[in-house]
C-alpha cells in the first residue's frame, strides 16, 4: 500500500511520462522491471517480456464496478534492452498503445478468441514465439483505476483501503495488480506457491516502489 502523499506523487509522475490521459504504459514498465529484478537474481536475462493487459471500459452510467465492467485485451512486448531503463521502457509501450488503438488490436483479439474455441492452441503459442523472436517470458498485469468508487463503509465499518484480490491461478502464474481507493494506490503481487522466493519477492517489492516513486 501507497499513502496518500505517495500516491499522488505516482499519479503526477505517471502524467509526467504519459500526458496524464492513459497511464498504462507506465504502471506496466514498473510491473515488467519488477519481473525483470527477479531474473537478475536468478542470473538471467530474458530475451523479451510479453504480456497481455486487460484495458477497463466500465460505461459510464454503472454505479459499481463489481459485476459490471466491459474489458478489453492488448497486449505488449518489451526487449531486454529496453527493461533496462524505465524510461525508455514506458516510450516503447506508449508507442505500441498508440499504434494498437489505431489498429483496433482489441477487436482483432476477439476475433481471435473467437477462432481459438475451434483451433488448438499450440498454433498461437507458434505465433508467439515468432513474434518475440523464440523466446517468452510473461506475467499478468493490470490497473483497473478506481475501485469500489464511492463506498465510505461496509456493513457498518468504515472501509479506510480497497484492492483487489486476482484470480490468477494459472500459468504463467505471476502477476502485478493495481487499483486506487480514496486517493490511495495498491499494488498487489501475485503468485503460484513455489514460483518465488521471499528474496524474490522483496526484489520485486524495491523495484516497483523505486519505478513508481521515482
Amino acid at each position: 500500500n501507497f499513502t496518500k502523499e505517495e500516491s499522488a506523487a505516482i499519479q503526477k509522475r505517471a502524467a509526467r511520462f504519459t500526458g496524464g490521459i492513459f497511464n498504462l504504459p507506465f504502471f506496466f514498465a514498473a510491473a515488467t522491471r519488477a519481473h525483470a529484478a527477479v531474473f537478475r537474481l536468478r542470473g538471467k536475462q530474458p530475451a523479451s517480456y510479453y504480456s497481455p493487459a486487460p484495458v477497463q471500459a466500465r460505461k459510464r452510467w454503472m454505479r459499481h464496478p463489481i459485476f459490471q465492467n466491459q474489458v478489453t485485451i492488448l497486449f505488449f512486448k518489451l526487449r531486454a534492452d529496453e527493461v533496462r531503463d524505465f524510461e525508455t521502457a514506458v516510450s516503447s509501450l506508449q508507442k505500441q498503445f498508440d499504434r494498437s488503438v489505431r489498429a483496433r488490436v482489441e477487436q482483432s483479439f476477439a476475433t481471435m478468441i473467437w477462432w481459438m474455441r475451434r483451433l488448438p492452441t499450440t498454433l498461437y503459442r507458434e505465433f508467439l514465439l515468432r513474434d518475440t523472436g523464440g523466446e517468452l517470458t510473461s506475467f499478468f498485469q493490470s490497473h483497473t483505476g478506481e475501485f469500489l468508487e464511492g463506498v465510505e463503509e461496509f456493513c457498518g465499518a468504515p472501509v479506510r483501503n480497497g484492492w483487489h484480490i486476482p484470480t490468477v491461478s494459472q500459468p504463467p502464474g505471476s502477476g502485478v495488480f493495481f487499483n486506487d481507493h480514496r486517493g490511495r494506490l495498491t499494488a498487489t503481487l501475485a503468485w503460484r506457491d513455489g514460483s518465488l522466493s521471499e528474496e524474490e519477492v522483496a526484489a520485486m517489492v524495491e523495484s516497483l516502489r523505486g519505478d513508481l516513486i521515482g
